[in-house]
């Protein structure tokens, strides 16, 4: 056992010369192993070592006399120990979360909270080859990522693994070799949570057909990890050439999308709508290829994801951002205001020979034959039956038209700001001014109308 480990943990530079190691203890076979086997190496290696151990609240008595349990050994040891107390089920309902969950989040925020007291420190904690299985096995069930299929990794930031490559099996036969008692929790012993199913249901009848199964789905969880970091170097390279990040949302370029491979395909969409949603935990392989579908369908077509996020088939493109509601007014944010009151514009008036500005082509400033404005200005988003003139002889065009012509997704059309009279379109901001108001050497007075949402350069 003492000489794995210490190839594992060579194998991984799991430790450094003059590291603190902070080793979580629940008092479990697996931790009292761990801290038994780190102890046995720590001159060896030259590291020091502290425990900590959380109260989770849940077990009452038992609860309490495992915390005394790994208070008990810490001392006979002579190994700094920490205790933790918390109400797991109170946090978990506050979350909205599983106690299981609840539990893991509040284990590793007070090891990482006793790590940072340190300079140079690390987190040991006392996954073993059975506990990878049982990863490997839920990831499949839930349909995961190769990423999520990879199981537990040996070392992730300050976390190590050292016992990740052990059998449960050559766990307990080391303790019974040195004599070291261990707490069993009787909720390890149900099947009330999935991993107790896997465990007790699911890995032993795949150890009866090989009794070297926990050890190869072990090398395969190593390999997969390898093929993840490949993946993952292929992905960001391709995300470079394939995807655009515009604040709170993902354009995909749909051009040569068809001749990536496919699991670098879905490597690229699991990443994108990961960065979108705030993370992946929830995206699993139907949300991706739902997406992927959107590529070979027709604009318009939309899917709902995880987290609040939609993907919307749009021009070339694939658009992943927030999901937008179909009422109009929530979807903009915005009334129908008059020009001189709305906050993000201002307009000036003034005679065609007092223009101290150049007229010329800016995108958010624009130049407006004043005496040709015979009603109220507005600022507003589309309406049935709007036009803009498009040429000086006056041909006109549907706005609805103008979108499709110019190819607007869907999605944006909405938004997209309108200065109108009536229903004839000034400007479609950020796009073009209609014709007919534009400024000729005719023009005597002049409104000058400027968005002061958006970025003024030349055109």
């Amino acid at each position: 056992m003492l000489r794995k480990v210490e190839a594992w943990i060579r194998q991984y530079h799991m430790i450094a010369p003059g590291d603190t190691v902070i080793v979580g203890v629940s008092g479990g076979a697996d931790s009292v192993c761990l801290l038994s086997v780190l102890q046995e190496l720590r001159e060896k290696l030259d590291f020091s070592l502290h425990t900590v151990h959380v109260e989770h609240g849940i077990r009452g008595e038992d609860s309490r006399q495992d915390a005394a349990f790994v208070e008990c050994l810490c001392r006979d040891m002579g190994i700094p120990f920490t205790r933790f107390d918390f109400d797991v089920p109170a946090y978990a309902a506050r979350q909205g979360i599983s106690i299981e969950e609840a539990g893991r989040r509040l284990r590793y925020e007070a090891l990482e909270e006793t790590a940072d007291r340190f300079a140079h420190s690390r987190i040991a904690v006392a996954h073993n080859g059975n506990d990878q299985a049982e990863t490997m096995l839920f990831q499949l069930a839930r349909g995961s990522s190769v990423a999520g299929t990879a199981g537990i990794p040996p070392v992730r930031g300050k976390i190590i693994r050292p016992l990740l490559w052990a059998r449960r099996q050559e766990i307990e036969e080391y303790l019974r070799e040195r004599g070291l008692a261990y707490r069993t929790d009787a909720t390890n012993l149900t099947c009330d949570y999935s991993r107790n199913k896997l465990r007790h249901k699911v890995i032993p009848v795949l150890e009866e057909m090989n009794p070297r199964a926990v050890e190869h789905m072990g090398l395969a969880a190593l390999d997969l990890a390898e093929l993840c970091q490949y993946l993952e170097e292929e992905t960001e390279r391709l995300m470079e050439q394939q995807a655009v990040f515009d604040g709170s949302s993902c354009l995909i370029r749909t051009e040569g999308f068809g001749e990536i491979p496919g699991m670098l395909r879905r490597s690229l969409l699991h990443r994108c709508i990961g960065q979108v949603s705030g993370g992946c935990r929830d995206i699993t392989r139907r949300h991706v290829e739902a997406v992927e579908g959107l590529f070979f369908m027709q604009p318009g077509r939309s899917v709902d994801l995880p987290g609040g996020v939609a993907a919307h088939r749009e021009y070339g493109a694939v658009r992943l951002g927030r999901a937008v509601r179909k009422d109009n007014s929530a979807v903009t944010g915005r009334k129908e205001l008059p020009l001189e009151e709305h906050p993000d514009f201002s307009m000036r008036v003034c005679s065609r020979r007092e223009l101290s500005e150049q007229i010329c082509k800016k995108k958010y400033t624009k130049w407006f034959d004043y005496d040709k404005i015979k009603s109220n200005i507005l600022v507003r988003t589309r309406q049935e039956g709007d036009f803009i003139v498009l040429d000086e002889g006056g041909g006109t065009q549907r706005l609805k038209r103008y979108f499709v012509n110019e190819k607007i997704p869907g999605a944006r059309r909405d938004e997209i700001l309108l200065v109108a009279e009536g229903k004839h379109i000034l400007w479609i901001v950020g796009l073009r001014i209609s014709a007919y108001y534009k400024v000729t050497p005719q023009t005597k007075n002049v409104l000058e109308i400027r968005y002061n949402g958006g970025r003024d350069e030349d055109e």
